[in-house]
Parts: structure tokens; C-alpha cells; sequence
């Protein structure tokens, strides 16, 4: 896909957006210009605050995109101004402190101020299936009653997994976080089922080394990958299309990251993008020969991410938030036990499963029945096994496993 080296601003909110009383103008090459206060800088890229309507809006610009800057110091005058051309290579000035670019003093429940909102983030990581699991994320969920955050953020790495877990993930998002909380999604690498899941929140956002697509669907025979086709890979199309309705999402963006797909994109003068199956837009944005996959700044560009945010702080501050602070961390932590559980519970489990193999063979069936105890303990410490295990240790597993050492028991005591 041809890349395009800037973000595209809404030319309504451009025009709409006000003076500021300490403003920077970023000019861009393209002719538009962007008004507002520079919060942070980096060698290749800036950040510049501005207000659209009632809400604070930050926004990540790279600076192969911009001609020059104008930017107004505590006391300069209209007639003061200082042109600072830009060029990728040469690194930026030190911007002048601004209060979003201050340290500040770290806000607490305790000491937060009136009206500062309450964030909550819990990070959706690993396996599709495993890992990441729509119990799991439901339990975190029922973990954040009591910290009654205004926003549930749910920062999401993982390279896919399992399309079975999707719709139960989808589902989780949608009946239990949605009807209580805002819900974002913020994106470090959303891949496959994973990207999938995050397309039911409305609100996406990227870090800025973030992507999110190559939502393939394949089926495993004889340990090789199978790209899923006929009526399961129209199942999946329709699954989809609900998901993306729930988060309000165009379907063709998510069926080019499904399958290769001739896609291109028509913007207007006010932001609006039209979506096409064909390549007579205005931008080419996936072909038939590959399947899409969005960087941050695609992502922004074509409307499917709000911005680019690195860390809490600029989130916060792109979510429209002036002072924010943290709750719900027991709801994160025990995602992180949780994973974490899942994978020490999948090493041993392989072990136990050798072990109870070994002691059947040699006959030692009070043995292979303690493994068989333990490998239920397991299930226990980590559910997700009864479905993602290898095999799945759910109850025919074990009831299967109990009735062959009944067999064998039974068995053995005829032969005396």
C-alpha cells in the first residue's frame, strides 16, 4: 500500500479551531495549517494540542510532512514570531515548556482533584484463546466495581490466536463493558483474532510503532495451516460484519484484512472517507496480491484510529482528559496472573501428560492417576486449558482418561 508520510486533520476542525492564547502553528506541506500548543518532541515527529469543539484534541504529525513551524513564545508579539523551518534530519528545538509538557506531581484516588477522570487499563496480551480470554477479561471487569472508573482502556499486544474465542471477547466488550464504561482500545500490535476483538470498540487508538490487520483465518490438519474457505470463511465474514457494526467500523476495511481485496478510499473537504471495492479512489489502499495491514499513521489517515498516544499521560490528554488518574490496578494484575498462570500451567501440563503416559505403559495406575489429579488442579489454577490445551483437558478429556484406567484396573485383576 502506498504510504503517505502525514496524518490527515479534518479541514473543518482545522478551520474551527481557536486561537489560543500561547499558540504554535505547525504549517504543513500540503498546504494546511494547524494551530495550537506543541506538547512534545522527538527527532522525527511532534505533538500539537489543539481544541476541536469542547474537546482537547493531541495529535502526532511527522516531521517529513511539515514545511516549517511558527511558534509563539510567553512574550512574544504578533510581529515577534519566530519561522523555524523543519527538516527530518536536522533534530528539533527544546519546545517551550507548556502545562501538558510539565512534570507533574503523580495523581492518586487520594489526591486527585475534583472532576479528574478515572482511567482504567487493562492489558489484553498473548494467545488469542489462552491469554487473551473473554473470562479472564470478564472477571478484571467484575474486579472495577468498586473503582467506578470513567474510562477501561484495554491495551492490546498479541499476534491472534483462536477464532472461537472472538465473539466471546466481542461479546465480553460489548454487554459488559460498554453498558457501564467508555471503552478504548489502544493498540500496540493487534493482529489476526486480535485485531478482530479490538474492532468492536469505537474508540481506537495506536502507539505510534503500533499495527493492527492481517486478519486471516486459518484451520490446523496434520500440523499445517489451512487458509479457511467455503461457507467457514463466510461464517467468519458474517461474524465480522456484526463486530464491526458494533464498533461502527466499515466492514470492507476489516474484509481486506481478511482476504486480498481491491480497496481504496475517497476523502472530501470535510474528513469524510469513502470506502470502495475498487481501485478508482482517490487513495489506494489494499490490492488484491496482499492483505492489509495498518501502521499507526494508516490508521489515523483512513479513519480507523483516532490518534497516535505513547504513553498513559498523551492518551489521557487525547481521550480529552486535563487531569486523569489510574484505578482498577487489581483488575491488571490479575490479567498478569493470569497469563502467567496459563503458562506455567501449559508447561507442566505437557509434563504431567508424559508422565501419566509412562506410568500407564509400566503399570503403575495409582501413579498415572495422581498426574490425572494433578492435571485437574491445573484446569482449575488455569481454566482456559479445558478448551486451549493441547489436548483440551476439559471433562470428556478426563472422563475418557478415568474409564481406560478403569479398563485397564479391571483388566489387569481378570488375568489373576
Amino acid at each position: 500500500m502506498k504510504r503517505f508520510a502525514f496524518i490527515l486533520f479534518s479541514v473543518v476542525a482545522l478551520l474551527l479551531a481557536p486561537a489560543w492564547a500561547q499558540a504554535d502553528k505547525v504549517f504543513l506541506k500540503d498546504g494546511r495549517v494547524i494551530e495550537g500548543v506543541i506538547t512534545r518532541e522527538g527527532d522525527g515527529f511532534l505533538y500539537i494540542s489543539y481544541k476541536f469543539g469542547e474537546m482537547d484534541r493531541n495529535e502526532f504529525v511527522l516531521r517529513s510532512n511539515i514545511d516549517h513551524i511558527e511558534r509563539d513564545a510567553d512574550t512574544a508579539t504578533d510581529d515577534s514570531k519566530s519561522k523555524t523551518p523543519i527538516h527530518p534530519d536536522v533534530p528539533a528545538p527544546t519546545p517551550t515548556p507548556t502545562p501538558d509538557s510539565t512534570p507533574r506531581a503523580k495523581l492518586t484516588p487520594s489526591n486527585a482533584p475534583p472532576g479528574a477522570c478515572k482511567i482504567a487499563f487493562i492489558t489484553l496480551e498473548g494467545e488469542v484463546g489462552p491469554e487473551m480470554n473473554a473470562g479472564a477479561l470478564r472477571h478484571s471487569v467484575e474486579l472495577l466495581s468498586d473503582d467506578e472508573p470513567d474510562i477501561v482502556v484495554l491495551k492490546i499486544n498479541s499476534g491472534g490466536g483462536a477464532l472461537f474465542e472472538i465473539q466471546k471477547l466481542s461479546d465480553v466488550i460489548e454487554k459488559d463493558i460498554k453498558p457501564k464504561y467508555r471503552v478504548v482500545a489502544w493498540i500496540e500490535s493487534a493482529i489476526s483474532a486480535a485485531a478482530m476483538t479490538a474492532f468492536t470498540s469505537e474508540e481506537i487508538y495506536m502507539l505510534k510503532e503500533g499495527n493492527i490487520g492481517a486478519a486471516t483465518a486459518f484451520s490446523m490438519s496434520g500440523g499445517r495451516a489451512t487458509a479457511a474457505k467455503g461457507e467457514d470463511l463466510e461464517r467468519i465474514f458474517r461474524e465480522m460484519e456484526r463486530i464491526c457494526k458494533r464498533g461502527n467500523h466499515d466492514y470492507k476495511i476489516m474484509r481486506a484484512m481478511e482476504v486480498p481485496t481491491d480497496l481504496s478510499a475517497d476523502i472530501d473537504a470535510n474528513g469524510t472517507i469513502t470506502w470502495r471495492y475498487d481501485l478508482e479512489g482517490q487513495h489506494i489502499v489494499s490490492t488484491t496480491n496482499k492483505i492489509l495491514t495498518f501502521n499507526s499513521i494508516d490508521a489515523v489517515k483512513f479513519g480507523l484510529a483516532r490518534s497516535v498516544a505513547d504513553n498513559k499521560d498523551d492518551l489521557a490528554r487525547a481521550l480529552g482528559c486535563d487531569s486523569w488518574v489510574e484505578v482498577g490496578k487489581d483488575a491488571d494484575e490479575y490479567q498478569q496472573k493470569f497469563r502467567n498462570n496459563v503458562k506455567q500451567a501449559q508447561v507442566r501440563a505437557t509434563e504431567l501428560l508424559q508422565k501419566m503416559n509412562i506410568a500407564v505403559k509400566s503399570g503403575s495406575l495409582s501413579r498415572a492417576r495422581s498426574f490425572l489429579g494433578q492435571l485437574r488442579g491445573l484446569v482449575r489454577r488455569a481454566p482456559s486449558l479445558e478448551v486451549y490445551g493441547s489436548p483440551p483437558l476439559d471433562r470428556d478429556f478426563f472422563k475418557q482418561v478415568e474409564e481406560q484406567l478403569d479398563a485397564i484396573a479391571k483388566n489387569n485383576k481378570s488375568r489373576r
